[in-house]
């Protein structure tokens, strides 16, 4: 996989983005502005406009892109001083020398980026960066403008008396606040009060600010791009607790009962398609469920445990009676917990569950688990030894898989399950 920056003149043209000048994006009477970040004639009006249409911002000063701002302390740590101004410098031979009477500050960098040499630079550490600098256009380094991204992604609404914005909407602002043209007689006095920062410094902070929302909104747990690729209806992840009670067994883990109801679903719903449970499925109001109902089900007593116990007396205890059954008929079903990042064998362990009766959100485990590990954030997903007592399902099909099945791929709500020839592994 190769990253490339994006080429945002190309990308400006290639969308038709229209130039968003001004600051105020409603007037008096809440209406969008013509040239605002909620402008009807740049960001459009139908749905399908809202969603592809783009704007940029001009921001009349050259600053550096995030990216290469971001890394270029890995290079070398004279980058990094003088891009905090800590100290000056001059350009000898290809490389920052300190002279006290030289320039300091990334709008100095800037200026003599063609007459570094970065090879001078290179070590076997830092070698791909390098490359990655020298192969790079100085025009997509070097940025100007920014993409607005299309309103269907920040749209405002109305609260209480006034419209309500998006925050990204307000970085958007600040970069069109400290353009020459979109800067106030306010802005421009206390600007010039800041002695030891010019105009491209605060748009390369605003920049840096805009990038960084970008990427927390790209990485994070809830994130565009886990929610995308995440293929499982919900992460089965608690919190660990270290906790010395010893009436749990040191091989087992107490884990709240509504959160294994998800993780064991499959488990559950196959346990109630016998005809021998009919009458917990009269109890629990889910005779003729669908696949897609129990998972909506699941999913909803998961994220609202507390308002489900209180609107069904009684069926969190029908539940919990479900679930001790299940397991005492598959005794083999484990839950594998890891200590998040680690991924090693020293940070692995499987643990017979225990049902927790309590809407905890916690997990609860032997102290000795807990201290070696130096920390209690955990992840958890469940395994088990013997697929002989697996159960299996297919939209409202439900059977029991032996090791003896032929190969095939059944996804579960939570999990891709392969059956392999013979030998089958969760």
């Amino acid at each position: 996989m190769a990253f490339e920056l994006l080429d945002v003149p190309h990308f400006i043209q290639e969308v038709k983005a229209r130039a968003v000048t001004t600051a105020l994006s409603f007037g008096r009477d809440q209406v969008p502005t013509d040239n605002g970040l909620q402008s009807q004639s740049i960001f459009g009006v139908s749905t399908s406009d809202k969603f592809s249409m783009w704007g940029y911002i001009n921001l009349e000063d050259v600053v550096m892109h995030p990216l290469i701002l971001d890394n270029i302390s890995h290079i070398n740590p004279v980058f990094n001083r003088a891009k905090l101004k800590s100290k000056k410098y001059k350009i000898q031979d290809g490389m920052l020398v300190e002279e006290e009477r030289g320039g300091t500050g990334i709008t100095w960098l800037i200026g003599v980026w063609d007459d570094i040499n970065f090879d001078k630079y290179r070590t076997e550490k830092n070698k791909m960066f390098v490359d990655f600098i020298k192969n790079t256009s100085k025009k997509l380094i070097m940025v100007n403008r920014v993409p607005v991204i299309p309103i269907a992604y920040r749209e405002a609404r109305m609260g209480g008396f006034k419209m309500e914005e998006d925050e990204v909407d307000a970085i958007y602002k600040k970069l069109i606040s400290f353009s020459k043209s979109g800067r106030s007689t306010f802005t421009s006095e206390f600007m010039e009060s800041i002695k030891d920062k010019t105009s491209s410094d605060f748009i390369q902070d605003s920049v840096d600010k805009l990038y960084k929302h970008f990427i927390g909104q790209l990485e994070s747990k809830q994130g565009f791009v886990r929610n995308s690729l995440v293929g499982k209806r919900l992460d089965n992840v608690a919190r660990m607790v270290a906790n010395a009670n010893p009436d749990i067994p040191i091989n087992c883990c107490v884990i709240p009962w509504h959160i294994l109801l998800n993780m064991f679903d499959i488990f559950v719903v196959g346990w109630l398609q016998q005809e021998e449970n009919e009458s917990f499925k009269e109890s629990l109001g889910v005779v003729d469920k669908s696949t897609q109902e129990y998972g909506e089900l699941f999913d909803y007593i998961y994220r609202n445990a507390n308002s489900y116990t209180s609107h069904f007396p009684g069926h969190r205890e029908i539940w919990i009676d479900i679930l001790e059954k299940v397991f005492n008929n598959n005794p083999l079903m484990r839950v594998m917990i890891k200590r998040d990042p680690g991924w090693t064998a020293n940070s692995m362990h499987c643990f017979r569950p225990l049902i927790g009766t309590k809407n905890m959100y916690h997990i609860m485990v032997p102290s000795w688990v807990y201290k070696p590990l130096g920390g209690d954030s955990f992840n958890t997903n469940f395994m088990i030894d013997d697929l002989n007592s697996n159960i299996i399902f297919e939209d409202d099909e439900y059977q029991i898989k032996t090791v003896n099945t032929t190969a095939r791929v059944v996804r579960t709500m939570n999990s891709v399950y392969r059956l392999n020839k013979e030998v089958s592994n969760v």
